[in-house]
């Protein structure tokens, strides 16, 4: 059997590349789950090791550095969170019931409290990562795309009406759900996520018009 490490074992089958693979997501969830606790700073190897239930030896097989596990961990958790929105968008849906799905899709799932502290976490960990930087440019650019693209949509067959600029709107909204991550994330003013999503949906049908 091979081991996380890739060492055979005698007496075992050998992992398949597919189970390899999996072994590596694990490790990158269980780095997201770390990170979130302690903050993406104060993470070490063995702190991910420990959690995860294996060697440092195992961590340095797949990864070449902390910083590697790190960029590769939150790369992963970006492309998450995009994918969630992305399977949430109905290009059939009416303009507004369309919008208000990707809002749930946002800030309506039970993991939205981990997820904020994981964004706010990113957004300080880029600041001095140029690397992490392109991917967190990278996953804020999908997200206002779609946001982007459901209110021209709306625009386009008049169901949304807004006094500003499409672009302007969309560039408030994705600033007031930043706002409301922080909130969730350091749990200010007893913020909870179903609130959020209403104090969204509702920000957004006064912004639009509709």
């Amino acid at each position: 059997m091979l081991s996380l490490t890739g060492e055979k074992r005698a007496g075992r089958p050998a992992l398949t590349a597919a189970e390899l693979r999996q072994r590596k997501q694990s490790i990158l969830d269980v780095t997201l789950t770390v990170v979130a606790r302690q903050g993406a700073d104060a993470v070490r190897l063995r702190d991910v090791a420990r959690t995860a239930g294996v060697s440092i030896g195992t961590l340095q097989h797949y990864f070449d550095s902390r910083d590697q596990l790190i960029r590769e961990a939150f790369d992963q958790h970006a492309r998450y969170v995009v994918e969630t929105i992305e399977k949430a968008d109905d290009p059939t849906a009416e303009p507004w019931p369309r919008l208000a799905a990707l809002f749930d899709a946002v800030a309506g799932k039970p993991d939205f409290t981990r997820r904020s502290a994981l964004w706010i976490e990113f957004a300080a960990a880029a600041q001095h990562d140029a690397q992490l930087r392109q991917l967190m440019d990278g996953a804020y650019e999908a997200w206002r795309a779609m946001l982007q693209t459901v209110v021209d949509g709306g625009v386009r067959v008049k169901a949304f009406q807004p006094a500003l600029p499409a672009d302007v709107v969309v560039a408030c909204l994705l600033a007031l759900i930043d706002g409301f991550e922080l909130a969730i994330a350091i749990e200010a003013g007893g913020a909870q996520p179903a609130a959020v999503v209403q104090q969204l949906k509702d920000t957004a049908q006064v912004l639009l018009g509709c």
